[in-house]
């Protein structure tokens, strides 16, 4: 079954906060929603070391230990890279764990925030979720490593978008259309288009530009 033929879907975000990447008995947050746990975050923040600047919160849900996590690129690249993290366990002892050479990255990070984010684009993001979902043959057991994830997925994905296809919020800007219009010109044959998983791509020429 090709990419384009896969049904993928999406995960969804934490029930139990309403945003949030739950996965393990875990529960990653961006700094910007680290309100909704509540007290116990202020607690484990007390004990921080005042130069230690963080972006992502980890709660584990069984031993309620925090842990802070450096993520310098979380807004700039699609698979940010897992940094210094400083976990706080509930009785307020600490340990720093710093990255290996083979830093973990962060999948789905649009589920660490909610869909009003304005630090990149929520929704470009969680497109490139269904592409990489859509592909055969990717080791799920190995994506969290950046090395597996540069040199075996990220090429295939380059292959999915070129010059002639472009993402839905790329057409939206380009011709200054609403999710809606975008799905009228669709589903009116005036713009090629093919799907990738949950995702849509377009080709754009002369001709439907002018539609």
């Amino acid at each position: 079954m090709s990419p384009a033929e896969s049904k993928v879907k999406l995960p969804r975000r934490s029930i139990k906060f309403g945003v949030g990447k739950e996965i393990g008995g875990n529960v990653y947050l961006h700094r910007d929603f680290e309100s909704v746990i509540g007290n116990e975050l202020e607690s484990a923040k007390r004990s921080l070391p005042t130069d230690f600047g963080y972006t992502v919160v980890k709660l584990n849900l069984n031993t309620h230990a925090i842990t802070f996590t450096q993520s310098p690129d979380f807004d700039t690249v699609h698979e940010p890279i897992v940094g210094k993290q400083l976990l706080v366990r509930e009785d307020g002892s600490i340990s720093m764990r710093k990255p290996p050479l083979d830093p973990y990255i962060y999948h789905h990070k649009w589920l660490f925030v909610d869909d009003a984010y304005q630090g990149f684009d929520v929704e470009e993001s969680k497109t490139r979720s269904s592409e990489w979902m859509a592909l055969p043959d990717v080791d799920r057991s190995l994506i969290g490593r950046a090395s597996y994830w540069n040199r075996e997925v990220v090429p295939r994905l380059n292959q999915i978008t070129t010059e002639s296809w472009l993402r839905s919020e790329e057409v939206r800007k380009r011709f200054g259309w609403t999710t809606c219009e975008l799905a009228h010109q669709r589903d009116a044959g005036n713009i090629p288009f093919k799907k990738v998983g949950n995702a849509f791509l377009y080709r754009i020429d002369d001709e439907n530009a002018s539609k």
